[in-house]
């Protein structure tokens, strides 16, 4: 007998056998773990529409985009535009070259006295001066001003020669582009002092004119380095999306923009480079491990159970897939995602705790392809929860529309919730997310109940409703053996009831209990009369037969009731439980052995004959069932008369097929059989309890006329 679920190999199994069965294990749960990592990682690798053509700048979108979430996101073409714009508002650095103003001044000065030496020059006549100050270097001075230059006596010409020395040595302090010097020029006889007569402001004003050059010039590194600062100091511009937002209508040209927000929406994937698929590898690999890690010392049974692992595996994959092609690029349709679906087959199939470590990890799988939407992953990671936990006790078809109302609560909850906090909501927007939610419920609890029946029946695994519908007593087989064969329909019941009492007391499936127990007799409907407890007129059929017969009618009930339950469509849990509910044990076939022993003489009788071929129990449930009948048939036969009567008897029933290693390949403990002898005497005790004889009519009333 093992003493754990977690145990080794069957009593007596060769090493071979328990290496191969290791070795069975690592291959089946590899080949699984391979599966769901290619799976999930094709999913995410794939694009999103193979079918649409690739968006590039200046082409016409062919289909309208709406943003599935809120993003916030930092837009490098904006950010490069205000930055561009920054730059531009920076002024250009000029700085005045000091020396040239110096030569320019130096110069006027020459030209004035130059000037004036032409005026002084008593030999030369009017016109020869008026030709030398023509000839004057960097003066261009009209005929008039030199004209008027020579009328000025020694005191005008003082006042001019300082007015155009001050008026030059202003203008080129200020400094004076190159681009700047015509309208500087233009301005310089609104500047001439205005104590100045006319002719001597126009003579002024000529010569400032000509002897004006640029003297500030562009500073090339200052107006860079002014430029960077201005760039540096522009603030990234973040960009906001909200969900359901257009990023793209129908018949609108593709912007740079368009394409920078489907970018970071997730929706325009540009090559996929060797980052994105090591980051995506990665992740998927941390989940495919995280839940290797929890099935390896936890649920052996999954692991053990080819079946069961692609089932497992299937509706990972499955889920991956469907969650990519609805959640990303829609807006109101990932909230009716059905993933409460899966995790409502993963728990009745297979086992709640994995539903919910599974629905954890594709939560998590829907976050990562919806761009970090923490709504979207909690939104689906609850409602699946609570439609896990809400169908791991199925036990009418009513569940799956409890099932369907709690999925539609949480998820509007939690979906409104979110909305509110985001304070960015409208009473519309509101109703649509409660109208999903709503259809998400009915969807996924609809969904499941259309398909467990099936995937059950396909991958081999017993549903409780397939349970429920066995332990009625309007089933077929069972108001056949009610009809037919009435004392071992009531067996039966007794049978269920000590089983089903004594699974709920070791955390066996009582359900199963009940409904191996009620049918595990079912092959005696065939031939009734020949098992004790339907021989109601006392004749004794066996009487006729010869011992080996005997025997091989009794030993052949087994092999008829797995015919039958494989007639009727019983699943195989329940199979396994009737065919193993004898074991190898010998019980009822002692007296056949014995005669048959008295008939040959000294011929050898083989014992195997009279024993029943197996297999031995290997499960609870199948244990149970093998005590419990062998407990209730000792009991009726023996009649105890005192609970420690029956109390012996039981333990005596358990101890010989405990002794007798019928329960070593059953995964029943110590501990489990001392809770099933209690389970048994409780229910026992309240069936064969001691009843009051009462007087008959008669003897009362012949007491009551003794008195006086």
């Amino acid at each position: 007998m093992t003493q754990s679920r977690s145990s080794g190999a069957p009593h007596g199994a060769p090493l071979a056998s328990i290496q191969t069965s290791s070795r069975t294990l690592w291959l089946q749960s590899l080949l699984c773990a391979l599966f769901v990592l290619a799976g999930l990682s094709l999913t995410l690798a794939l694009p999103l529409s193979p079918m649409r053509p690739p968006l590039t700048v200046g082409t016409v979108s062919t289909y309208a985009i709406l943003a599935p979430q809120r993003m916030a996101y930092t837009s490098r073409l904006l950010t490069e535009a205000e930055q561009a714009r920054a730059e531009a508002a920076v002024e250009p650095v000029f700085s005045v070259d000091s020396d040239v103003a110096r030569q320019q001044l130096t110069r006027a000065r020459q030209a004035l006295a130059d000037i004036a030496s032409s005026q002084k020059d008593a030999l030369a006549t009017s016109d020869d001066k008026a030709r030398s100050i023509g000839k004057i270097s960097d003066l261009a001075l009209p005929t008039p001003v030199i004209s008027t230059v020579l009328t000025l006596d020694d005191s005008a010409w003082h006042q001019v020669s300082g007015e155009v020395i001050y008026l030059l040595d202003r203008l080129m302090l200020d400094g004076v582009r190159a681009e700047q010097l015509a309208s500087t020029q233009a301005k310089v006889p609104q500047l001439v002092s205005y104590a100045l007569p006319t002719e001597q402001a126009d003579v002024v004003a000529a010569l400032v004119r000509s002897l004006l050059k640029p003297d500030s010039f562009l500073d090339e590194r200052r107006t860079a380095e002014k430029r960077r600062e201005a760039r540096q100091a522009t603030q990234p511009v973040q960009q906001v999306i909200e969900r359901g937002q257009a990023i793209l209508r129908e018949g609108d040209v593709v912007t740079l923009l368009d394409l920078e927000e489907l970018a970071a929406l997730g929706l325009q994937p540009a090559g996929t480079d060797w980052r994105d698929l090591t980051g995506m590898l990665l992740f998927v690999l941390v989940l495919v491990s995280t839940l290797g890690l929890y099935l390896w010392p936890m649920r052996h049974e999954v692991l053990g159970h080819r079946k069961r692992l692609m089932l497992l595996g299937l509706l990972i994959v499955m889920t991956g897939v469907a969650a990519k092609l609805i959640i990303p690029e829609h807006v109101l349709l990932p909230y009716i995602f059905p993933m409460a679906a899966v995790a409502m087959l993963i728990s009745v199939l297979l086992d709640t705790q994995l539903a919910i470590v599974v629905t954890v990890m594709c939560s998590l799988f829907v976050g990562y392809i919806s761009g970090g939407s923490l709504d979207l992953t909690v939104y689906t990671l609850m409602g699946s929860v609570v439609a896990a936990l809400v169908v791991s006790r199925l036990d009418r078809l009513s569940t799956f529309a409890w099932a369907a109302w709690a999925i539609a609560i949480v998820n509007a909850v939690v979906a409104v919730s979110f909305r509110l906090s985001a304070q960015s909501y409208d009473l519309v927007g509101i109703l649509q997310l409660v109208g999903a939610a709503t259809a998400n419920g009915v969807i996924s609890a609809s969904l499941a109940f259309a398909t467990f029946f099936w995937l059950g029946g396909v991958f081999g695994i017993t549903t409780p409703l397939q349970l429920l519908e066995l332990v009625r007593p309007t089933h077929p087989l069972a108001r056949r053996l009610l009809l037919e064969a009435p004392g071992t329909y009531h067996h039966s019941l007794l049978v269920g009831n000590l089983g089903e009492r004594a699974a709920e007391a070791v955390g066996a499936d009582p359900l199963l209990v009940r409904a191996a127990a009620l049918h595990h007799d079912a092959g005696k409907v065939l031939r009734p009369y020949f098992f004790i407890e339907n021989q109601a007129g006392g004749e004794n059929y066996h009487q006729q037969l010869d011992a080996k017969t005997s025997a091989q009618i009794l030993i052949g009930h087994v092999k008829d009731s797995v015919d039958l339950a494989h007639k009727y469509h019983f699943p195989d849990a329940v199979i396994s439980v009737i065919s193993e509910h004898h074991g190898t044990t010998s019980v009822g076939l002692g007296h056949f052995y014995q005669q048959a022993c008295r008939e040959a003489g000294n011929d050898e009788i083989n014992e195997a004959d009279f024993r029943y071929p197996g297999p031995r129990p290997r499960s609870k449930e199948a244990g149970i069932v093998m005590l419990a009948d062998s407990v209730e048939a000792a009991v009726r036969a023996s009649r105890p008369g005192t609970p420690a009567e029956m109390e012996r008897t039981v333990r005596k029933i358990i101890n010989d097929r405990l002794v007798s290693g019928e329960l070593d390949e059953c995964a029943l403990t110590l501990r489990d059989l001392d809770a099933i002898r209690s389970a048994f005497i409780g229910v026992l005790q309240g069936i064969y309890h001691p009843r009051l004889q009462y007087p008959e009519k008669d003897s009362i009333t012949q007491t009551q006329e003794r008195q006086p």
